[in-house]
């Protein structure tokens, strides 16, 4: 064994033994912290005749440097902790991984909460942090607020619950960015609806939702959502990369889906047309229905075609649909495509089968790739390429990047 490979496992090893040793000290850190705390300040030990301040916050400025929220929180944690230690091993070893937890209402909630995070980090293998932990409160919070309505509730709201749901309302919330490069051509995404019926083997969304929505993939509509357009600013980043101007829109459903209520459809369309300095993108794998709406001037329609059995009726849908932007999403590309009519798009999409816990992640052949991207060509499309190609070509309507 050379001495750069020994020194290599060497220095790993060094490492591991070091950040153990730092996980044993840290560990109850912040609970004992806090405990000490919270002595101090319900026997009043702080005042004038034990430490010399008029205010526990004095003290905890003056003697520790912390302001009064640091040291209020590490007071909460320590509680919360003491709660959660009856019903588990796995405890908090941080106080940022019990502080989502003090949003939520009552004790049962926040061990409710922690459960589910001890049962993903033991299911998937995922370190507890206090992202996971926020997750988890936040899907929790929303159980609460119940801001959501089912397609099959729907039918049996009432007329002002309806006219109510689909109003747009003023909000401080903006789109979600989308940091993930797999979806790059859209640096924004906005689901006023979520959930879908296709039941595709593939779908990366329905493990999102399945994880981290309340009403899990089941169709619905979140009405307060449906005021994000009108708070939401392009960056300046979209003068040069058209890519921070789309926002991909119902990413995890398909808004025209034959089980989205047509007034679902036209309300998010209302929503759109109050950004007009966005692009809009929304893809369906039912494109037929497209036929029955007007887009909004900045709206891109596009349809799903990951086999070639999507084709004919894509093509003669798109026929008599007209949009700004036209597109294809062949992804995952499962099977060559051979197009009659590519002439009726602007943008052909490639890419591969991302990862799902039922499928596993796949690439196309390039020569299937290359020869739909030689059809592409010659039908004046623009072309782009996803992560999951090697060699990647990625171009927009309207610019290239």
């Amino acid at each position: 064994m050379s001495q750069q490979v020994i020194e290599i496992h060497g220095g790993k090893r060094a490492l591991a033994e070091a950040e153990a040793r730092i996980e044993k000290a840290t560990r109850r850190a912040f609970y004992d912290v806090g405990t000490e705390l919270r002595g101090i300040q319900e026997g009043g030990l702080y005042g004038k005749k034990a430490a010399g301040f008029a205010t526990f916050e004095d003290y905890c400025q003056e003697r520790w440097g912390w302001k009064r929220s640091y040291a209020y929180r590490l007071i909460d944690a320590a509680g919360i902790y003491d709660k959660l230690s009856p019903i588990g091993d796995i405890l908090p070893t941080a106080e940022s991984q019990v502080r989502p937890l003090t949003l939520l209402p009552d004790p049962d909630a926040q061990a409710e909460v922690w459960g589910r995070v001890v049962d993903v980090s033991e299911q998937t293998g995922e370190r507890i942090t206090a992202r996971l932990v926020k997750q988890e409160a936040d899907r929790k919070l929303a159980e609460l607020s119940r801001n959501w309505i089912t397609v099959d509730e729907w039918p049996d709201a009432d007329d002002v619950d309806r006219d109510r749901a689909l109003q747009i309302r003023q909000t401080s919330k903006v789109f979600n960015r989308q940091d993930n490069d797999s979806i790059e051509w859209a640096r924004w995404s906005w689901n006023p609806i979520t959930g879908c019926r296709h039941a595709c083997a593939y779908c990366y969304a329905q493990d999102i939702a399945t994880r981290f929505f309340p009403q899990g993939f089941e169709p619905s509509i979140i009405p307060e959502r449906l005021g994000i357009p009108q708070a939401s600013k392009p960056p300046r980043d979209a003068e040069m990369d058209v890519g921070w101007r789309n926002v991909f829109t119902c990413s995890m459903a398909d808004l025209f889906g034959e089980w989205v209520p047509e007034e679902w459809i036209h309300a998010v369309f209302a929503a759109i047309e109050t950004a007009p300095d966005f692009n809009f993108l929304m893809l369906t794998k039912n494109p037929q229905r497209l036929r029955s709406f007007n887009f909004p001037a900045n709206a891109w329609i596009g349809a799903t075609v990951d086999r070639q059995s999507r084709v004919r009726e894509t093509e003669d849908a798109f026929a008599d649909v007209v949009a700004p932007v036209k597109f294809l999403s062949c992804e995952p590309l499962s099977e060559p495509l051979t197009f009659e009519r590519l002439d009726l798009f602007d943008w052909v999409i490639i890419g591969g089968a991302s990862k799902s816990t039922r499928t596993a992640e796949s690439r196309p052949d390039r020569a299937w790739v290359n020869a739909l991207e030689a059809d592409a060509r010659n039908a004046g499309c623009k072309v782009y390429e996803k992560p999951n190609l090697l060699d990647r070509i990625r171009e927009y309507p309207g610019g290239d990047r």
